[in-house]
């Protein structure tokens, strides 16, 4: 929990795909690194189901894992913290804010795309 106030702390817009990147890409979790994006131009993602991988939608596939990235966050957040960043955060993700949205789509899907490169195939 510490980390994760040290992420809502330091910007919550990049908080999603930083948490994102800690638990689908950390080194020494391999058994979390589950997902790939083989071509950046097709809307399919990969999932490794613990035996092989499957195609799954894109965007579907970033949208839950960022769903679950913002309920982690939204956890651990105490509102007394008068961080207004946060809250504005908050906000927008709730509401769908589609700039928000698109934001941190974006920047999920660059991260995978940066990380993925650790993965091993089969």
């Amino acid at each position: 929990s510490k980390f994760i106030l040290e992420l809502i702390k330091k910007g919550p817009y990049d908080s999603i795909p930083k948490l994102l990147k800690e638990i689908h890409f950390h080194p020494n979790h391999s058994e979390n690194l589950n997902v790939k994006i083989p071509n950046k131009k097709l809307q399919i993602a990969q999932i490794f189901n613990g035996v092989t991988w499957e195609y799954a939608d894109k965007k579907e596939t970033i949208e839950n894992m960022t769903d679950k990235a913002y309920g982690i966050l939204n956890k651990h957040y105490d509102q007394s913290d008068n961080n207004n960043y946060m809250d504005q955060f908050r906000s927008d993700f709730e509401s769908g804010k589609k700039e928000t949205m698109k934001k941190i789509k974006d920047k999920t899907e660059l991260t995978i795309l940066n990380n993925q490169s650790t993965l091993v195939t089969n």
